[in-house]
């Protein structure tokens, strides 16, 4: 069902929703999270930021 043409495929929302027909307790995943940006500095490692969701 996945094709190689991004505008063939389904909207992810589409996919989720099938995913939680099939098992909604292991598909608890939230689909709006807050992420924060990721930045590296030159002087430093990457450096990831807090991630909430």
């Amino acid at each position: 069902c996945w094709q190689h043409e991004p505008d063939e495929r389904p909207p992810i929302c589409q996919v989720i929703e099938e995913l939680d027909n099939i098992d909604p307790i292991i598909n608890n995943l939230p689909t709006n999270s807050n992420k924060s940006k990721i930045t590296q500095d030159k002087d430093s490692d990457l450096n990831i930021t807090t991630y909430s969701t």
